[in-house]
């Protein structure tokens, strides 16, 4: 049993590992044919990279709200991108016409809606609250007034 749990860990390491080599050629292979592109996304992602560092959270809402947004604003620049060409002067061009401003303002536009998203959550959830406890104390008020007990309960 144990050697069996040993060999599934290990196909899953191999999984993981061969995963990891496969989106490093991805990257190598986009930055050899595409190297515009590639100068468009490297100066987009430090903003997801810092969403994804600082984000705890196990559900990442936070990355998933900058990446959206960030993915959003990279439309028209690589709109740009695929009018003007795919070489890297197209992409340095593109990049310092403003297109990384973009997708970081973008990015954190996003951030700061997921953050008042949750503000605005948590805020209804203790609002809820708070009215369910009035209405509670209400009932108890009437209750104690029709069986006529006192303030601690006890006749």
């Amino acid at each position: 049993m144990a050697r069996a749990r040993a060999a599934s860990g290990d196909k899953a390491t191999a999984r993981s590992g061969m995963r990891n080599w496969v989106g490093a050629g991805a990257c190598l292979v986009t930055i050899a044919l595409l190297p515009g592109a590639a100068v468009l996304l490297a100066a987009s992602c430090p903003v997801l990279l810092l969403a994804l560092l600082s984000d705890r959270d196990p559900a990442r809402r936070v990355f998933r709200a900058v990446a959206l947004f960030s993915l959003a604003g990279l439309i028209a620049p690589a709109h740009d991108l695929v009018q003007i060409g795919y070489d890297l002067q197209a992409g340095l061009r593109v990049t310092m016409a403003g297109a990384a401003t973009r997708v970081w303002a973008a990015g954190g536009i996003g951030w700061g809606l997921s953050e008042l998203a949750a503000m605005a959550g948590t805020m209804t959830t203790h609002l809820q609250a708070e009215l369910r406890e009035k209405r509670l104390r209400q009932k108890l008020a009437a209750l104690r007034e029709e069986w006529e007990l006192a303030d601690g309960g006890h006749s």
